[in-house]
């Protein structure tokens, strides 16, 4: 627990949410912010460490990593054009929950989260016009 756990003191509660987590879909903006500077690989040494089995880190313009059981791949951005970033993160993490609901391994996940994301950043708010909703639902295999 190299960076984290000088925190202890200070945010016990979230080391101990995250040692009790199997799945962490975390910001590294946000755990800069609270944890201090760190890098995407420090921080998922941090997270396996406390027993996280399955890392998805979002960052930001740079995409995302995905970490796991034999996977550490960095999935790049979709490039479009961004308008409002509101719920960028929450359609991420939505796009890839439903992914690995489907069954989907945990790279091909991620890609569905960066799809979801790309379309809501294009639109004011975190609500997409109803039309998109035919192309939200093809990222998503049927059965």
């Amino acid at each position: 627990f190299l960076l984290l756990s000088h925190l202890c003191l200070r945010l016990p509660h979230i080391l101990l949410l995250y040692g009790m987590t199997d799945l962490a879909l975390p910001t590294l903006e946000d755990e800069v912010a609270l944890f201090g500077d760190m890098s995407a690989d420090e921080l998922i040494k941090e997270l396996s460490a406390l027993g996280v089995n399955e890392i998805a880190v979002k960052l930001g313009d740079q995409g995302c990593r995905v970490f796991g059981s034999g996977v550490d791949e960095h999935i790049p951005v979709i490039t479009t054009n961004v308008v409002d970033t509101t719920s960028a993160g929450d359609s991420f993490n939505a796009g890839y929950l439903a992914g690995r609901a489907k069954g989907m391994a945990q790279a091909d996940a991620a890609r569905v989260g960066s799809e979801l994301a790309s379309l809501v950043i294009q639109h004011r708010g975190a609500i997409v016009p109803a039309i998109l909703s035919r192309r939200i639902a093809e990222l998503l295999p049927t059965g």
